[in-house]
């Protein structure tokens, strides 16, 4: 799994405050360990994490997160955009 397949949910997270995640990704990734990468030269991982269920849906919503290794600060939405 690399970085550049999981920005599109974490533009989805946050553009609309929560996303779903598939099962396949959840398990290859294993959420709160995240994967580590490359973005524009800085190191960065993606993450993500359970945030609850909703009811009229049925299924479970997770919220996706990218950060800055070396920091710890958000990637800025504007830089993801760039690179998708």
């Amino acid at each position: 799994m690399t970085i550049q397949s999981l920005l599109s949910y974490v533009i989805q997270t946050r553009r609309y405050g929560s996303t779903y995640v598939h099962s396949a990704v959840r398990k290859a990734v294993h959420g709160w360990q995240g994967v580590e990468g490359t973005l524009n030269g800085e190191r960065v991982v993606a993450t993500f994490c359970g945030y609850g269920r909703s009811i009229q849906a049925g299924g479970h919503k997770y919220k996706a997160h990218l950060r800055y290794v070396s920091s710890g600060k958000p990637v800025p939405s504007k830089l993801i955009g760039s690179v998708l």
